[in-house]
């Protein structure tokens, strides 16, 4: 069950990471959710239902739940049926968000990197030093955005959210970050209304002079430094944590794990307006642009 679309590349991500492992393995079904830039509880129930009923009729050996909204209402529902192994990922940290851990329930859950890219810019950002985490206003984001404030507290920064629903509202926070951050790390951007990609990239060549960084692949074409998480780990193990449930319908499920893959890269213009120094380790890691 997926939270969202075939045409969200997150979850295009775990769906190429669930085929990769159950190919010519198992028979594989999936349905969409599709909630994207859904907020009405009544809504988002409807679809947790209609997730439920085609389980139901499908009686499937192993059931996969890919990121929250998957995880909220239909793992979490007293409707699912009993007694078949259950397994999910991309479902955001912490996993007390939800009745986890329980019996019968392991997955992978979505670490942000943005910890780890907060320690390698050591000596690029002081002790402080005020970043600003941009995003749009949605469950996920809200949940994002708190994660990496607390990475950020937590290694010495000061951390200021700015989250937006509307495409010329993200502009004018991105702009005016410029000036009041060291850092602006740049969220997801689905679900923000009227998002123009030429008109973002063209505001990013013109106003950029501070750092900025992100966690999503389609975000690289505006920040210079991007940290980013492959969905493929997530929907690999959930695969192969579901082929070792039903192989043997004794097995305890393994523990709660974080996804551990993050590949960097760099866009060496965007960096150079920033006027600060990337450590060199840094620079060996990522794959530079321009």
């Amino acid at each position: 069950v997926l939270s969202y679309h075939e045409e969200y590349e997150w979850q295009r991500q775990i769906v190429r990471g669930i085929e990769s492992e159950l190919s010519g393995v198992a028979d594989v079904h999936f349905h969409e959710m599709r909630t994207i830039g859904v907020s009405s509880p009544d809504v988002l129930e409807s679809r947790g239902d209609a997730a439920l009923e085609w389980l139901t009729q499908l009686a499937p050996d192993a059931i996969i739940v890919a990121d929250d909204n998957a995880m909220r209402y239909v793992a979490e529902s007293p409707d699912l049926v009993p007694g078949i192994p259950l397994v999910f990922c991309g479902v955001n940290w912490p996993a007390s968000n939800y009745d986890l851990p329980r019996p019968g329930v392991g997955g992978m859950v979505e670490g942000s990197p943005s910890r780890r890219l907060l320690e390698r810019l050591k000596g690029t950002l002081a002790a402080g030093d005020a970043l600003v985490i941009l995003g749009v206003d949605r469950p996920t984001g809200r949940a994002q955005a708190e994660g990496f404030s607390r990475d950020a507290r937590d290694l010495g920064f000061t951390a200021r959210v700015e989250l937006v629903t509307t495409f010329d509202a993200w502009c004018d926070r991105f702009v005016a970050a410029q000036s009041e951050a060291a850092l602006v790390y740049v969220l997801n951007n689905v679900g923000i209304v009227g998002w123009d990609d030429a008109a973002a990239r063209r505001l990013v060549e013109q106003h950029t002079a501070t750092l900025t960084a992100t966690e999503y692949a389609w975000m690289t074409p505006y920040v210079g430094i991007a940290a980013l998480k492959r969905g493929e780990e997530q929907g690999s193990w959930a695969a192969r944590e579901a082929l070792r449930r039903v192989a043997d319908p004794n097995a305890r499920p393994g523990p709660i794990v974080m996804d551990r893959e993050v590949s960097y890269s760099i866009d060496a213009e965007l960096l150079d307006r920033a006027g600060r120094p990337i450590p060199d380790a840094l620079r060996l890691l990522a794959e530079v642009g321009r």
